[in-house]
């Protein structure tokens, strides 16, 4: 079994890389439970079975004490802004890579508490996030566990290399799934999308997913596919540049299992 260790954890929220601000972020937390839910003049209690809750905890960063652009101007004030989040974690202490294990979804920002510090150089900051439906997501899929398919970096061509296997089954499936994406930055429009394919040689890819034209970054979303979609064995990320000379981004797909 693979072991991990905190500096091989990488977070984006809403394309911002924040690994360089963070000291930590957690706890994860993906628990199924049979909720207590009755009406006032019914006798006995009722439960709802197998309800979700999602949670990334808290991050906790520290900033420069002057920022005057960035993912804390972006972020302060922002509490009930709902944050895209995808938290990558490389096996084996090193840097997260394509086929490592990555928690994302969608999450309500809660508190951020600001605090200049003793010194008065750094900006410590404690950001909450709420327990999480995947905005939307939970009637389609209550799974945040997926596989990171392209580790945030800079490309500058079109994807030709072979895909990641499916890590669970080495089979295709038949119960969809869902892409995020987080674009950190690009010089013109691009488009970011995920492929699939029963044998893994570049050929055999076809689109599985899009974000569709993207104007700038930084930007984030979530694509998710139908119920019942087939995914092939084999996942890749592609990127369409179009224009543009590069593209820093980073997709992880979370493959459903009938969840």
């Amino acid at each position: 079994m693979s072991r991990s260790i905190a500096k091989a954890l990488r977070v984006l929220v809403d394309g911002y890389e924040m690994s360089g601000y963070a000291r930590s972020l957690g706890p994860l937390t993906w628990n199924h439970e049979w909720a207590r839910d009755e009406a006032v003049g019914v006798e006995m209690y009722a439960y709802l079975a197998n309800q979700v809750t999602l949670s990334i905890g808290q991050l906790n960063v520290a900033f420069d004490t002057t920022p005057v652009s960035g993912p804390h101007e972006v972020f302060a004030g922002g509490e009930g802004e709902h944050r895209l989040v995808m938290a990558a974690i490389g096996r084996g202490g090193l840097a997260p890579a394509a086929g490592d294990p990555a928690f994302v979804g969608e999450f309500m920002q809660g508190n951020y508490l600001a605090d200049p510090g003793q010194t008065g150089q750094t900006l410590t900051v404690q950001m909450d996030f709420a327990s999480s439906n995947l905005g939307g997501l939970q009637s389609l899929y209550a799974i945040p566990w997926g596989v990171l398919l392209q580790p945030l970096a800079t490309v500058e061509a079109g994807n030709e290399d072979p895909g990641v296997d499916n890590p669970f089954t080495g089979a295709a499936t038949n119960h969809g799934g869902y892409m995020l994406w987080m674009l950190a930055d690009a010089d013109d429009e691009v488009e970011l999308k995920l492929q699939d394919a029963d044998t893994n040689e570049d050929a055999e890819f076809a689109d599985l997913a899009s974000s569709g034209p993207i104007a700038a970054g930084p930007a984030a979303g979530i694509v998710p596919l139908a119920r019942g979609t087939t995914v092939e064995r084999y996942t890749r990320p592609q990127v369409v540049l179009g224009q543009a000379t590069y593209a820093r981004y980073a997709l992880a797909f979370v493959r459903s299992f009938g969840q």
